[in-house]
């Protein structure tokens, strides 16, 4: 990931998101994030099965943390004052702490893979939390090479932006280091210059650079 996010620079390329067609317009025409550049950027799959989140109130936003980490349902723990779900996601923190006591290798596993894709590739503005549904994409751990993580991230950075370009919305989420490493790659004026340039050899992702 990023050693630091550009706000300013991010700032500038989101006032000119088109939602209507996710596009950039710019003054010489229109650019786009394609999963070409998620590709060689992040070196993520771009093919294999798809990950899909469930409709708004479907059971699975919160049946998938339940199983993982053996609470009740939300309402019942919020009434006892535990702080784990906050809105539309589970708070990272919370979940190691209570992992750590169910001692169960997979489910460590399954908890750390959805806590790091959910907050690299699928931020989202609470910049604490993961969403519930990503954990059914990890019971069976043998099928997370399969999935097609890049499609989902461009998916999510596209509908991420298309609300950050809206008048009146309030900073702006997404895979940042997907968006940043894109902007450094075709337009290279605006890169920050380094002392010492990271190496970049063949197969490494391109946001080494």
């Amino acid at each position: 990931m990023m050693h630091s996010v550009d706000y300013p620079l991010l700032e500038a390329f989101i006032e000119r998101w088109q939602p209507d067609t996710n596009t950039f317009h710019m003054s010489f025409g229109e650019m786009t994030i394609t999963l070409h550049d998620v590709s060689f950027l992040l070196q993520i799959p771009v093919d294999g099965e798809l990950l899909a989140a469930p409709a708004k109130g479907d059971p699975s936003f919160v049946s998938g943390i339940v199983d993982l980490l053996g609470i009740p349902d939300k309402n019942v723990v919020a009434a006892r004052g535990i702080r784990w779900y906050d809105g539309g996601g589970m708070l990272v923190d919370e979940a190691m702490i209570r992992l750590h006591a169910r001692e169960d290798g997979d489910a460590e596993a399954r908890c750390y893979l959805m806590c790091l894709i959910g907050s690299t590739l699928f931020v989202d503005k609470s910049s604490d939390s993961v969403r519930g549904w990503l954990y059914s994409y990890f019971r069976d751990l043998q099928m997370v090479s399969k999935y097609a993580l890049g499609v989902g991230a461009l998916a999510w950075m596209y509908r991420q932006l298309g609300r950050s370009s809206r008048a009146g919305s309030k900073g702006f989420s997404g895979c940042l280091t997907l968006l940043q490493s894109w902007i450094y790659e075709y337009f290279p004026s605006l890169r920050i210059n380094r002392a010492a340039p990271q190496t970049v050899t063949q197969g490494d992702p391109l946001a080494r650079r």
